[in-house]
């Protein structure tokens, strides 16, 4: 939430924008149930599931 605030800062008030924090969610060391070890990829289905309907 602290990124968002400072990032509010730098866009015009009129510019509809979003900030998706994925920080420390990214990458895991191991594998897991749900993931491999590596990048997750974590928020980029939501993000493209979010321009296709914005899209619309």
């Amino acid at each position: 939430m602290v990124a968002g605030l400072f990032l509010q800062h730098f866009v015009d008030e009129k510019q509809p924008w979003l900030h998706i924090d994925i920080g420390a969610s990214g990458f895991v060391e191991r594998d897991l149930t749900f993931s491999k070890k590596g990048a997750t990829g974590l928020g980029l289905r939501l993000l493209v599931d979010l321009v296709e309907t914005y899209e619309k």
